[in-house]
C-alpha cells in the first residue's frame, strides 16, 4: 500500500461513524440506524389501545359482516361443488374476497355430473386402475388389452381408445381419392418405381417405418391436388421424406443428406421450395392416419407374434407401391394384411380382433385376395427392393413364405 492509499483509508475511517467507532457488536448495532425512507417493524409494544378498538369496530360493521358472511358462503358453496370435499370448513380460506369468489365461479361453470363427483372421491393417483376407464362395449371373452398395459407408461393406455377413435375420424376425412387421370407426366409405373425408391431411403437412413408410411402419404396427397413434371417427381419423394422425418424422427437427416442421396440432381433451394409448397396445398397439415400405426394396434391387443406381425408388415408395405390401394381406408388394409398373415400362417381372425379392429373377417375378404394377389406376382427388376428387404433373415424371410393358393381365396 502507497502513501496516497494510506491517505483515502484515513479518510475514510474518520468521514465514516461505522468504522470510526467502537468495535463493540453492541456499539456497532447503536451505530447501524434504519434509512428514514424504510418503514419501521412493529413490535407487540408499539400496538396501542386505539388500534384494537379500531379493529373491533371494523369486525363489529354490521354491513361489513353481512358482506363477509355471503362471501364465505359463496366461497364454501363453490368450493365444495369443485372439490367434493367431505370438510367443508378446510375448504373455506381464512380471508374471503369478491375476487377469490369470482374465480372459483367461473372455474364451475356447468352442470357438475354427480357420476364423475363420485369418480374423483375414488381416484388414486398411486393406482392407475383407479382412473382406468375400460371400453363400454368389451365383450366378456376379449380381454381388456389396455388394462394390461396400465404399468407400461409408454402404451398411454388411458388414452389409447381415443386415440385410435380420433384416426379413425380423420382417415375417412382424409381419404386419398384416385389422382391419376389427372396427371399428364406421371403415371402409376412411376409412382411404383418412386415409392421403391424412398423404401430404399428409408433403409440407407434407418428411419421409422412410419416416416416412409407418412411420407407416402403426403406425395399422394399432393398429387391430388397439383399436377407434376416428370423431372420434379423424385424431389417432391425426397421433400415428402425430409418433411416425415422432421416430424417423426429424433434426428431427421439434413437436407445435405438428400442431395447426395438424388446424386445433386437438385439444390438445397429446390427441396426448401418444394417443401413451401407441399406445405401449402396440404393447408399445413401432415398428421395423416397411416395404416403402419393401425396394423401395430390390432397386433399387439392380439398379441400375436412378432413373426406374424412382420409378415404383415411385409404385405402392407408392398401394397404403397401399388396405386390400386390408395383409396382403402388405412385401418381396412391394415387389418386385411393381418387376415391374410393369419391364413398363411394357418391361423384364424379371432373375437378379439374383431373387437379391436372393428372389421369382421367377412368385411376384409375381398381386400385379402386382392392383397395375396400382388405377392404372389414376381416383383419387377425396377421394384426388387421390399421384396429383398424382407428376404432377410432379420425379418424372419417372411418375402419367402408361399402366398395363399387362388383356391382358398375363392371361398
Amino acid at each position: 500500500m502507497n502513501r496516497d492509499q494510506r491517505r483515502f483509508g484515513k479518510l475514510l475511517t474518520e468521514n465514516n461513524p461505522i468504522l470510526k467507532g467502537p468495535r463493540t457488536q453492541g456499539d456497532l448495532k447503536s451505530n447501524l440506524q434504519p434509512h428514514p425512507k424504510h418503514p419501521k417493524r412493529l413490535t407487540e409494544n408499539d400496538v396501542t389501545d386505539d388500534d384494537v378498538k379500531r379493529q373491533k369496530s371494523e369486525n363489529s360493521d354490521p354491513e361489513n359482516s353481512v358482506v363477509q358472511n355471503k362471501l364465505k358462503k359463496d366461497c364454501k358453496e363453490l368450493h365444495v361443488r369443485r372439490l367434493d370435499l367431505d370438510d367443508k370448513k378446510a375448504a373455506v380460506p381464512a380471508r374471503v374476497t369478491r375476487s377469490s369468489v369470482h374465480k372459483l365461479r367461473v372455474s364451475t361453470e356447468g352442470p357438475v355430473d354427480p357420476q364423475i363427483v363420485a369418480a374423483r372421491q375414488e381416484i388414486d393417483f398411486g393406482d392407475p386402475t383407479t382412473y382406468y376407464r375400460p371400453p363400454k362395449d368389451l365383450p366378456p371373452e376379449v380381454e381388456d388389452f389396455d388394462r394390461t398395459q396400465l404399468a407400461d407408461i409408454a402404451s398411454e393406455s388411458h388414452y389409447a381408445q381415443e386415440v385410435f377413435e380420433y384416426y379413425r375420424e380423420k382417415e375417412l376425412k382424409y381419404r386419398v381419392p384416385k389422382y391419376m387421370s389427372q396427371q399428364t407426366q406421371i403415371t402409376r409405373t412411376m409412382r411404383s418405381v418412386l415409392v421403391d425408391w424412398m423404401v430404399e431411403v428409408q433403409e440407407s437412413f434407418e428411419l421409422n417405418h412410419e416416416t416412409l408410411y407418412l411420407a407416402v402419404k403426403m406425395v399422394d396427397h399432393y398429387l391430388v391436388k397439383k399436377v407434376v413434371a416428370k423431372d420434379r417427381f423424385q424431389l417432391l419423394g425426397a421433400t415428402c421424406l425430409l418433411m416425415a422425418s422432421k416430424y417423426d424422427e429424433r434426428i431427421p437427416p439434413s437436407i445435405e443428406d438428400f442431395i447426395y442421396i438424388c446424386d445433386d440432381a437438385y439444390t438445397k433451394k429446390d427441396i426448401i421450395g418444394m417443401e413451401m409448397e407441399v406445405f401449402k396445398r396440404l393447408n399445413f397439415f401432415i398428421g395423416f392416419p397411416i395404416s403402419y400405426r393401425f396394423q401395430r394396434r390390432f397386433a399387439r391387443c392380439a398379441k400375436l407374434s412378432m413373426e406374424t406381425l412382420t409378415l404383415a408388415r411385409y404385405i402392407l408395405e408392398t401394397s404403397l407401391m401399388e396405386y390400386d390401394f390408395i383409396d382403402e381406408l388405412d385401418s381396412k388394409i391394415a387389418a386385411a394384411t393381418l387376415l391374410l398373415a393369419l391364413k398363411m400362417k394357418d391361423m384364424h381372425w379371432g373375437r378379439d380382433l374383431e373387437f379391436y379392429s372393428k372389421y369382421k373377417e367377412s368385411d376384409l375378404h375381398s381386400l385379402m385376395c386382392r392383397l395375396n394377389d400382388i405377392i404372389a406376382t414376381p416383383a419387377k427388376s425396377n421394384v426388387k427392393t421390399i421384396r429383398s428387404k424382407y428376404s432377410h433373415p432379420i425379418f424372419y424371410e417372411v418375402a419367402k413364405v408361399a402366398p395363399l393358393p387362388k383356391q382358398s381365396t375363392s371361398q
